[in-house]
C-alpha cells in the first residue's frame, strides 16, 4: 500500500500558520500540496520539530511522489525527537515500496551510525556510492564514508557459522583409482570425513587518517574451525598493514599480508605478500575493479612444498541503483612449487553474479563460477599432467533489518561439481552455511 498519507498522533495542536507572501498573507490550508511539503521541510531544517509534526499529521498528500517526500520528513522528525526504532521502521517501510529512493537510504545510514551499527551504514553508502548518477554525488557519498569510518578508527566484529562436511582432498567421492592401470582402493581418511563444523572468530581494524584523501589502517582477524573429526581443526591468524587512497572516481589500495596456520592442533603454514587494488568508475553506475596479489606459502617441516602465489582478478560492476547490481569477473592464477611440479598449476575462473533487494526487507546474491586448473607436470602413476573443472553455483539470501542477539544472519547455498582426469579429486558437493556477523 502506497504511503500517501503520514499520519501518526499529533505532538503539539494549534491552528495552521499564516505565511508571509509577497505583500499579502496566505495560509499553510490554502497552498498547494508541493509548496505544504516545502514549508514542513523548512521546519524540519530549522529544528521546529513540534510544530513540523503537527503539520504532518493534519495533512494528505496524495498527489505524485509527495506522500513519500512526508514519510521521509516524518522519518526525521521521529530521529531528531529521540525515537530512532520509528525511524527505522518507517524508512525501512518506504524503501519496501521505493528501493530507489536515495534520500531514505542515506537518512538510514546515517540513522544506522548514530546507533552504533557503522557496518550497516557504510553498506549503504558505498551501494550509494558505487551507483552514484555522477562523480560529484559519487563523491558526496566518499565523503560521509569518510566521517563514519573516522568517528570510530577502532572497529571490532565477530562471526560465526556452520561449516559442512569436507577433507584436504575437497571431499572425493570415488573409493578406487587407477595408477598404472591397477585399482587402488582409496582409505577412507581420503574421503569426506571430518564431520560438521562450526566456525567462529573476530577482526579488528584501526585506521587513522594520513592526509586528506588517504587513509592508513592494520587489520588482524582470528579464525577458529571446530570439526567432529579433530585432526581437521583449524586455527589462521591473519594480519594486513595497508593504505588507501579515495581519488575522485574511486579508490587505489596497497596492503602487507601475513597469515599463520595450525591444523590438528599443530603449525602447518605460513605467508606473506602484498596485494593491490584499484576501483574506478568508468562512468556512472559502471565500476570496474582490479586486485593483484602475491605472496609466498611455506609448510612447517616441508621446505620442498613452499608454493609461489600469484593472483589476479579483473572484475566489470553494474549498477541499477542503490537496490540491485550485476557483475562479471575474470581470474587469473599462477601457483609455482619448484621441488614438486605436479602440485603447481595455473588457474582461469569466470563469475557471473547479481545481487538485489528483495520486498519484505530481504537481500539476495546469486554467483556462478568456473574455474579451470591445468597443472605443470605429470601426475604421479599417469603420463598425463592433472586437469581439473570446477562449476559452482551460490545463492544467499539475508534480511536486512533481522539480528539475533546481535548477530546478523546469512544463508549460502552452493552447489559444487568438479571434475577431474584423475578420478580422486573428482566430487560433487552441497554446501549449506549460515554465518552470524556482529560488529561491537
Amino acid at each position: 500500500m502506497a504511503l500517501a498519507l503520514a499520519v501518526v498522533a499529533a505532538l503539539v495542536w494549534g491552528p495552521p500558520p499564516v505565511l508571509a507572501q509577497g505583500t499579502g498573507t496566505v495560509r499553510y490550508v490554502d497552498l498547494p500540496q508541493a509548496q505544504r511539503i516545502a514549508v514542513i521541510d523548512g521546519l524540519v531544517k530549522q529544528g521546529a520539530h513540534a510544530q513540523a509534526q503537527w503539520l504532518l499529521s493534519n495533512s494528505y498528500f496524495d498527489e505524485g511522489e509527495l506522500g513519500y517526500v512526508a514519510a521521509l520528513l516524518q522519518a526525521q522528525v521521529f530521529r531528531a525527537t529521540g525515537r530512532p526504532g520509528q525511524a527505522e521502521a518507517l524508512l525501512r517501510r518506504i524503501l519496501a515500496e521505493r528501493p530507489d529512493y536515495r534520500l531514505v537510504r542515506v537518512e538510514l545510514a546515517g540513522l544506522m551510525a548514530e546507533t552504533g551499527r557503522r557496518r550497516a551504514a557504510l553498506h549503504h553508502l558505498r551501494s550509494l556510492s558505487d551507483s552514484a548518477a555522477d562523480p560529484g554525488e559519487r563523491a558526496t557519498f566518499e565523503n560521509l564514508i569518510d566521517r563514519v569510518e573516522s568517528d570510530r578508527p577502532v572497529r571490532v566484529s565477530g562471526f560465526l557459522g556452520l561449516l559442512g562436511d569436507s577433507n584436504i582432498n575437497s571431499g572425493t567421492d570415488a573409493r578406487v583409482i587407477r595408477l598404472l592401470g591397477l585399482p587402488f582402493a582409496i582409505n577412507e581418511g581420503a574421503r569426506r570425513n571430518s564431520g560438521r563444523g562450526l566456525r567462529f572468530g573476530a577482526t579488528v581494524i584501526a585506521e587513522q587518517g594520513v592526509g586528506p584523501a588517504t587513509r592508513a589502517y592494520a587489520a588482524g582477524r582470528v579464525t577458529f574451525d571446530e570439526y567432529e573429526g579433530r585432526a581437521f581443526d583449524r586455527r589462521v591468524v591473519d594480519l594486513r598493514f595497508g593504505l588507501k587512497h579515495r581519488t575522485a572516481r574511486g579508490q587505489l589500495g596497497a596492503e602487507l599480508l601475513f597469515d599463520r596456520g595450525w591444523w590438528g592442533g599443530a603449525g602447518h603454514d605460513r605467508a606473506g605478500g602484498l596485494r593491490l587494488t584499484a576501483r574506478h568508475a568508468l562512468r556512472p553506475r559502471l565500476i570496474f575493479a582490479a586486485e593483484l596479489e602475491g605472496l609466498t606459502r611455506r609448510y612447517d617441516g616441508l621446505p620442498a612444498a613452499t608454493r609461489e602465489v600469484r593472483r589476479a582478478e579483473l572484475r566489470l560492476e553494474r549498477h541499477f541503483g542503490a537496490e540491485r547490481q550485476a557483475w562479471i569477473e575474470l581470474g587469473f592464477g599462477r601457483e609455482t612449487v619448484e621441488a614438486r611440479p605436479h602440485t603447481g598449476f595455473d588457474q582461469r575462473r569466470l563469475e557471473l553474479g547479481g545481487q538485489t533487494d528483495l520486498p519484505g526487507g530481504f537481500s539476495t546474491r546469486l554467483r556462478l563460477a568456473r574455474t579451470w586448473e591445468e597443472y605443470h607436470a605429470d601426475f604421479p602413476g599417469r603420463a598425463a599432467a592433472r586437469s581439473d573443472r570446477r562449476d559452482e553455483l551460490s545463492v544467499s539470501l539475508w534480511k536486512r533489518d533481522l539480528s539475533v542477539a546481535g548477530f546478523s544472519p546469512r544463508l549460502t547455498v552452493t552447489g559444487i561439481r568438479q571434475h577431474s582426469n584423475v578420478v580422486l579429486y573428482a566430487y560433487d558437493r552441497v554446501e549449506t552455511a549460515v554465518t552470524f556477523t556482529r560488529g561491537f
